[in-house]
This record gives structure tokens, C-alpha cells and sequence, in this order.
């Protein structure tokens, strides 16, 4: 003899919410499961819940998904959204997106929000459907019609990308602000980034501040990587470097290289935190390890001259040409500087001379320098006077006029006018000029 289904379903949710009865998640499952035999299609999306989330019965994702379709099946919206999650994601079935699509599809139809959402995500991604920014926008905008916070703030993200809608920073600061209003922790995240930076909103670090601390409250890495940032300057939030370090390290503790490496600069400087070579070599061998640019230039730094780590000069000179190939100017100058005198690489003037070369097309006054010696002596390059007072040029150009790269590069180029003809200081001054205009724009 069948029961009446409605009324178990009605009675597992009493259990389910401890309405009317103790609660009791086993009789929750019992109830939605007899209701569910009856083909109740809420009792069958409800106890695919419990499935999915092990409440009551053994957790069984394929279980889970059985009972989803079978709901699914009769049209309830609900369960073709659910279905299609577990199609997008692979969990209980095999994964497709195709089929994802389609489930959203039919839920978006019957204006389920969050399979608008998720439908806009498919067309974001160009998962099962082709990729389509318009599309994405359209079913994000139906969504945060109906108050969806994920379609709020991924409609924002939109707007402020210009994908699929005209770029628009306020509309993105509005939707993200109707999103974080609800909690949701991106939205939150990235209105703290529209108040820092200005964009849609009156730049305003103390809205920043309140709104990042929102998100960084609930994890998000990057708020409190910026939060973090905030306190080291005191910007929005009065400077405190003990509370910036307190946030960067969360940040570094969720794998954020930038955050590892400034927190590996906390530690080497003793900003917040206690003066730790140590840990600083730590940090930033993590965030180098990431490829950080920042981070490998303070790593080979600390094993240059063996802070927190041995000195070694092999492994210093790893890290600078890691650095200096993501184009860091300090990095190649130095790295320049161990092939000169031969440390941690065997010596090879040629070597150096590329790599002053390259820290020197960056405005490396000290680079120029050495450069210019070089083709001056016939090091590393062919000797070239007019190459050599073209590059002691641009040093005393970049450099600090008290400087001692200053004072070098003026004695050189009074010596080598006593060699040159006039021809040669003619070519040697016209190839600075291109340089400079090439590099700044202007003769």
C-alpha cells in the first residue's frame, strides 16, 4: 500500500529542519525515499541532496545523480539546474558540458536564476556551447534580474572587462555592490578594487579598505593580499605593519606568489614581523619557485651574499638570469657583473657584456658604464669608440649627477674626444639621440 507522497515528503522536511519533530537527518532520507518511490520529483532532487552530501544515507555522487535525473526528468527546474552542475563538473556522471548546457538550458527556460548563471558561465567559458560574451551577458543579466548574486557579480566582471557589453566601470561597481551586498565574496573583492583604483566609483581607499576586509573576512586571497597592502601604506586604514604582515601572510598561506614574495620582504626588512633571513629565504624561494620576478631577484640576492641561506654564488646566479630573462634590470646587471669576475659562472666576457646590454637598454646607468668600457677595451665586443661614447652618453643622461656612474662616464667621454674623429663622436651622438628617442619618445 502506497502513502500518501506529499505528506512524507512534507514529514522528511520536518525532520530535515527539526520542525514539529527532533531533527533527524536519517529519517529525513527515509521519508523523501518513499515519497521518491512514488516519483515525488522534490523528494527526488531532495534526497539526491543527501546523496550528494553523505546526510543520512552513505555519500554516493552516482546515486545522486540518478535521482537528479529521474526529478529532472519531470520538468522540476531545480533538478535540471542540479543536474546540469554535475554534468559541468564530472561529479557522479561522466563530465559533460554539452549535456550541462542542455539541463541549464531547460531550468534557465523556466527562469531558475542560478541556471541562468550557470548557463552564462558555459557561454563565458565556451563550455558545451560556443563561446559567446553577448550570450554570457544576457543570461547573467536575467539572472541578477531575479537577485542572483553570482550572476550580479559576474555581470559585473563584464561590464568592467567590456566583454559582451560596453565597458562601463559604474554599472560594474553597481552590480558588484547589489552582489556584495548579499555577501558574495568576489563581488565584495573586486568593489574594494573599484575604490582603490578609482574606476566607476570616487576613488576612495577607506571604502576600499571596508569592502576588501569583507572579502578577506571569508578567504579571498586576493583581498587580503591587497588589504594587506593597504595597511603597509596606511592607506584607507591607519599604517600598520604587524596587521599587514598578519594578512599578507594569509594570502602567502593560499599559495599567492606575489604574496609569498612580499612577505619574504616582510621578513627580510623586519617590517611587522621579526628581521628573519631565514624565513625570508623561504618565502621567496616559494614565490620563485612560481616564477616571480621580484622574489628570484631578492632570492639571488640572499644567496649572493649569504643572508638566511649559504652563500652561493652558483645558486645567486640562477635566480638573476631567471629574473633577468622576465626582464628584470637589476637582475641582468648583476648577472653581467658574475660574468665579469667570474662567480658562480666561469668567466666569460662575452656573456657579461649581453647582459649588461640588456640591463643597459633598460636605463641601467652603472650598466651603461661598464658597457661602454667594454667596447672602449675591446671586451667582450669588438672595440668600438664611437659605440663606447654612446653608451657613456646615456650613462651620465641616467644617471644621478653626484654619482660615481656620473663622474665615470664624464671622464670617459673627455678621454675618448681626444681619440675620436669627428665623425665618430658625430655617429656616436646621433645613435644616443635614436636611442633616447626610441626609449623616451623625444630627441
Amino acid at each position: 500500500m502506497q502513502g500518501n507522497a506529499p505528506a512524507e515528503c512534507a514529514l522528511g522536511a520536518a525532520y530535515f529542519h527539526g520542525q514539529g519533530v527532533p531533527q533527524n537527518i536519517a529519517k529525513t532520507a527515509y521519508w523523501y525515499g518513499k515519497a521518491a518511490a512514488q516519483g515525488d520529483a522534490y523528494a527526488e532532487n531532495h534526497l539526491a541532496f543527501l546523496y550528494i552530501t553523505g546526510q543520512g544515507v552513505p555519500q554516493d555522487d552516482a546515486r545522486a545523480a540518478s535521482w537528479t535525473a529521474k526529478a529532472a526528468a519531470q520538468g522540476f527546474a531545480l533538478a535540471e539546474d542540479n543536474l546540469g552542475f554535475l554534468y559541468q563538473n564530472g561529479q557522479g556522471v561522466p563530465q559533460d558540458y554539452a549535456r550541462a548546457a542542455r539541463w541549464y538550458a531547460k531550468a534557465a527556460a523556466q527562469g531558475n536564476a542560478r541556471a541562468e548563471s550557470n548557463l552564462g558561465v558555459l557561454y563565458q567559458e565556451g563550455q558545451g556551447v560556443p563561446q559567446d560574451d553577448a550570450r554570457a551577458a544576457h543570461w547573467y543579466a536575467k539572472a541578477a534580474a531575479q537577485g542572483n548574486a553570482n550572476g550580479e557579480c559576474d555581470l559585473g566582471a563584464l561590464y568592467q572587462r567590456g566583454e559582451g557589453v560596453p565597458q562601463d566601470y559604474a554599472r560594474a561597481a553597481g552590480w558588484y555592490a547589489k552582489a556584495a551586498a548579499q555577501g558574495n565574496v568576489l563581488a565584495e573583492a573586486k568593489l574594494g578594487a573599484l575604490y582603490q583604483r578609482g574606476l566607476g566609483v570616487p576613488q576612495d581607499d577607506t571604502q576600499a579598505a571596508y569592502w576588501l576586509r569583507r572579502a578577506a573576512g571569508q578567504g579571498d586571497g586576493d583581498a587580503e593580499f591587497q588589504l594587506g597592502t593597504l595597511y603597509s601604506d596606511g592607506r584607507g586604514v591607519a599604517q600598520n605593519d604587524a596587521r599587514a604582515a598578519y594578512w599578507i601572510r594569509r594570502a602567502a598561506a593560499q599559495g599567492d606568489a606575489e604574496s609569498e614574495a612580499l612577505l619574504g620582504a616582510f621578513y627580510q626588512y623586519g617590517r611587522g614581523v621579526p628581521r628573519d633571513y631565514r624565513r625570508a629565504a623561504f618565502w621567496y624561494r616559494r614565490a620563485a619557485r612560481k616564477g616571480d620576478v621580484h622574489a628570484e631577484v631578492h632570492l639571488g640576492a640572499l644567496y649572493r651574499f649569504g643572508f638566511g641561506v649559504p652563500r652561493n654564488y652558483a645558486k645567486a646566479a640562477f635566480w638573476y638570469r631567471a629574473a633577468a630573462l622576465q626582464g628584470s634590470r637589476h637582475a641582468a646587471a648583476v648577472l653581467g657583473r658574475l660574468y665579469e669576475r667570474g662567480r658562480g659562472v666561469p668567466q666569460d666576457y662575452r656573456k657579461a657584456a649581453y647582459w649588461y646590454r640588456r640591463a643597459a637598454e633598460q636605463g641601467d646607468a652603472d650598466s651603461e658604464v661598464k658597457l661602454g668600457f667594454f667596447f672602449l677595451d675591446g671586451q667582450g665586443v669588438p672595440q668600438d669608440y664611437a659605440a663606447a661614447y654612446k653608451w657613456f652618453i646615456l650613462a651620465k643622461a641616467h644617471a644621478n649627477p653626484r654619482s660615481r656612474e656620473y663622474r665615470l662616464a664624464r671622464r670617459a667621454m673627455r678621454k675618448l674626444a681626444a681619440r675620436m674623429t669627428p665623425a665618430q663622436m658625430a655617429r656616436a651622438q646621433a645613435a644616443a639621440d635614436r636611442w633616447w628617442h626610441e626609449h623616451n619618445g623625444q630627441p
